[in-house]
């Protein structure tokens, strides 16, 4: 499976240390998978017009940003090293 993915350019960050994604929307974001459920809780938020719901979408990014992305982030920072440096200054984090 790393193979295919690793022709196609788009093989995520693995224990193996295999090749960093830099193409397709990880030009724009570098969390899309992310972005997307974030931009997903806060529409559910916005539909369900009600405070309750605004709070948990808002709680629901905080911990994204505040503790999975971070998370990857440093596991990136020490796979990929240099390379991964110079990704996050061309990169934003959210868009």
């Amino acid at each position: 499976m790393a193979r295919i993915l690793s022709s196609t350019g788009a093989l995520v960050a693995t224990n193996s240390g295999g090749p960093q994604i830099a193409t397709g929307i990880f030009t724009y974001s570098r969390n899309p998978i992310y972005l997307g459920l974030a931009i997903a809780s806060l529409g559910a938020a916005f539909w369900a017009a009600s405070l309750s719901p605004w709070v948990v979408a808002i709680v629901f990014c905080i911990i994204l940003d505040r503790w999975y992305v971070r998370f990857e982030e440093n596991m990136m920072l020490q796979t990929f090293g240099d390379d991964y440096k110079a990704y996050l200054a061309k990169v934003r984090r959210w868009i």
